[in-house]
């Protein structure tokens, strides 16, 4: 599962019915947020109040 906090936050967490495991957590934008984040061909795409879009290449990423 992917999550944008309000503060700007990008959490993926492994989805587990029996436990919550963060797989990671990075500073993704700053500012407020308060739209979901969307993952499409290999980018995370987020936008902060301001109208201020970020993008995050995470082809090929490894998790810890």
């Amino acid at each position: 599962m992917l999550w944008l906090t309000g503060s700007g936050e990008l959490v993926v967490v492994e989805a587990k019915p029996d436990a919550y495991h963060e797989v990671i957590r990075a500073q993704a934008s700053g500012g407020k947020h308060w739209t979901a984040p969307v993952l499409a061909n290999g980018r995370v795409y987020v936008r902060n109040a301001r109208g201020e879009l970020a993008c995050l290449d995470v082809r090929g990423a490894k998790t810890p």
